[in-house]
């Protein structure tokens, strides 16, 4: 696809849009009530099915139950996607049977995600020592694995020091830095979305210059930067730094929020009016606006620890029934039969025990 850029307007050659891919939260969904655009979207994305033959993935943060919950509505008006990726990573075919799980995929991307949060934790200890020696009268509400809050004494020093971290470590590198007042909250975001969105369509076959991903939020930033999908777009309640990876790849910055600008973006690109034009007056840093969650209890710690377990005999699970499936047919080498040598000892037990 070939583009022009004047005055912020993109004129498109266009290719046509073989995968749309969509976050969910303020993108799709937003806090009002925007029934009256589905019958208009759902038309939007029959048209793109009988022209281009496209197919339509849902980006999320959420677990399947989660997303189906919030989805419903949609739902009801027969809107559905070909696919869901949950969990930010873990990819998901959408089937009148249900949900059919990428499983190679899902299996691979766990040790991904566990390198990739373990970076970010790396740079959450280095934003807390560089605070706590920069800066004074600070005073730490919040210290987790994956979350860091400061309370400072004036706005001018809580800023400062957001831009100190800022400078440690990018959206792309998996932190997100919310300003609140005189308090400053750091948060670790996977950065996987982008990942997941190039693999399923590395698995459709279609090329990057055919996929369209539209997204509002900074963990929506690795598959907006260009590299999974050329085109790009962003409702007009997205965030600065989205805005600016929009921008940059010289996608959509849509006039209208959340659906409006999902529906805005895909037709600007069909007719080839794309405007990357930032908006004016527009803060270089999204605030934070709602209060700061209080320190969760030994309760809640207890509940993530057996969160955790469960999702470590669940992946230890998956690994060995694939492990186990390979080894059958030998396509592990000379290591299918010590793959295959306890299972065949269980079962051999197993046997005599009901004999």
């Amino acid at each position: 696809m070939n583009n022009r850029a004047e005055h912020g307007v993109s004129h498109f050659v266009m290719s046509r849009i073989r995968l749309l891919a969509t976050d969910l939260d303020q993108t799709l969904l937003a806090r009002n009530d925007e029934h009256h655009l589905y019958e208009r979207f759902l038309t939007v994305l029959n048209e793109l099915t009988a022209s281009d033959n496209a197919r339509w993935v849902i980006v999320t943060g959420r677990s399947i139950p989660s997303f189906n919950r919030v989805f419903a509505p949609m739902a009801l008006t027969g809107i559905t996607p070909d696919f869901v990726i949950a969990h930010h990573a873990f990819i998901y075919g959408v089937t009148k049977a249900g949900y059919v799980p990428h499983l190679l995929w899902n299996v691979t991307i766990r040790f991904i995600l566990m390198r990739s949060r373990a970076y970010s934790r790396r740079l959450l200890k280095r934003s807390l020592r560089a605070i706590k020696t920069a800066f004074r009268n600070t005073r730490s509400l919040r210290v987790e694995r994956d979350r860091l809050s400061v309370a400072f004494s004036t706005p001018e020093s809580m800023s400062a020091a957001a831009d100190v971290v800022r400078a440690i470590a990018s959206p792309q590198m998996g932190l997100m830095v919310s300003e609140n007042r005189t308090h400053l909250d750091i948060m670790s975001v996977p950065q996987t979305k982008g990942l997941a969105l190039a693999e399923l369509a590395r698995h459709l076959k279609v090329e990057a210059s055919d996929i369209l991903a539209i997204g509002d939020g900074l963990n929506d930033i690795s598959m907006l930067d260009g590299s999974p999908a050329t085109m790009t777009g962003c409702p007009s309640n997205a965030t600065s730094e989205v805005m600016k990876a929009v921008n940059a790849t010289n996608g959509h910055i849509a006039k209208q929020p959340s659906l409006g600008g999902v529906i805005e973006a895909i037709q600007a690109f069909r007719s080839g009016t794309v405007s990357s034009t930032l908006p004016e007056r527009r803060q270089s840093r999204r605030t934070q606006t709602e209060p700061l969650p209080q320190r969760r209890g030994r309760g809640d710690s207890q509940a993530r620890t057996i969160k955790t377990a469960k999702e470590g005999l669940l992946f230890f699970v998956a690994l060995a029934t694939i492990l186990l499936a390979l080894a059958q047919y030998g396509l592990l080498g000379p290591f299918s039969l010590w793959v295959k040598l306890p299972f065949d000892s269980a079962i051999n037990k197993l046997v005599q025990v009901l004999d």
